[in-house]
């Protein structure tokens, strides 16, 4: 179900904006549970870091744009609560540093190849 994938400043039941009811289509959605291996002496690696899921779309119009703006004002926010699918394809409430991609790309109105990070802090089952 593509639908519950939702933003919300807060994380308090209630406050969540589903994607699709802001005008939204589902991203394509990663989730890694972790930012990176770090190789060991052994010849084994080890997973370390920070979770990290992104949310992609080949073009966002601008109000799309707009609304996502409304949580991210600048480089990056703190505590931004989104519901999306881990890496196990299980639906989770995840509290996150929201991350605005650096460059952005534009065609007419519509910014294209638009993806936003998120760096989980925190992952709930729902």
């Amino acid at each position: 179900m593509r639908a519950r994938f939702a933003i919300s400043a807060t994380g308090v039941n209630g406050t969540f904006v589903y994607l699709f009811t802001a005008g939204t289509v589902a991203p394509l959605n990663t989730y890694k549970p972790s930012s990176k291996l770090q190789s060991l002496g052994d010849g084994g690696i080890r997973a370390a870091g920070w979770p990290i899921c992104t949310w992609y779309w080949a073009s966002l119009e601008e109000a799309e744009r707009t609304f996502f703006r409304t949580y991210c004002p600048g480089t990056y926010a703190q505590d931004v609560y989104i519901y999306t699918l881990n890496n196990e394809n299980d639906w989770v409430q995840c509290q996150t540093i929201m991350l605005w991609q650096p460059e952005e790309a534009w065609a007419n109105a519509n910014t294209v190849g638009f993806t936003i990070g998120f760096k989980v802090k925190n992952e709930v089952p729902l």
